[in-house]
């Protein structure tokens, strides 16, 4: 997460309590958000712990996972990082 008008992670201590534990978000060297993996338990918790922030904070997708699936058997895994 950055602040808007920023590109800097947004600090660790306006993120609520609920959503840093949901997603697993850690504080980075400058006790910044660090990067986080929107699971499905971090799903729960998410678009409730963002939207008093919005206009304040805003989601920055680094990275997708993807898999293809045909005819039931898996044919590719991987993960995109975004530069």
């Amino acid at each position: 997460m950055q602040s808007s008008g920023s590109e800097e992670n947004v600090a660790l201590d306006k993120l609520s309590p609920e959503l840093m534990q949901g997603c697993a978000i850690t504080a980075d060297t400058k006790g910044n958000a660090s990067a986080f993996e929107k699971t499905e338990a971090c799903d729960k918790v998410f678009y409730k712990g963002l939207m008093p922030l919005l206009g304040k904070v805003m989601p920055v997708e680094t990275a997708r996972q993807c898999s293809v699936t045909l005819n039931g058997q898996q044919v590719f895994s991987g993960r995109f990082v975004f530069d």
